[in-house]
């Protein structure tokens, strides 16, 4: 027997592009999780307060969607996590990319075909 799973992730996704203080609603698509080439760490400086909690929150979300709907993601966000301690501007420029993938996919749904004995 073949089970058919679908996941649906839009308002959940949805709510956390409306509400984070990253402004991403009207993002611009993007069609990968994240750039061939992550960010080199020595050229960029570290993050204020301010945006560090902004990076903590994406991050965050980020997480709470991939273990959820999305583990297509999960690359990109356990490196994101890597540095939320010491984040630097190159970081935050890869969570919004990173979200900015997940605005382009909020209205599809995934499916999974599951195999039952």
């Amino acid at each position: 027997m073949i089970m058919i799973l679908l996941l649906f992730h839009y308002p959940r996704i949805e709510k956390y592009l409306t509400n984070l203080e990253s402004g991403m609603k009207d993002c611009k698509p993007k069609f990968t999780p994240s750039e061939m080439k992550p960010c080199d760490d020595a050229c960029s400086e570290l993050l204020n307060d301010d945006e560090c909690k902004i990076y903590k929150q994406i991050v965050g979300s980020l997480i709470y969607v991939m273990i959820a709907t999305r583990p297509d993601i999960s690359f990109i966000v356990s490196k994101l996590s890597q540095h939320m301690s010491n984040a630097k501007k190159c970081h935050m420029v890869m969570a919004k990319h990173a979200l900015r993938y997940l605005n382009t996919f909020t209205a599809s749904r995934i499916a999974l075909n599951l195999v039952v004995f």
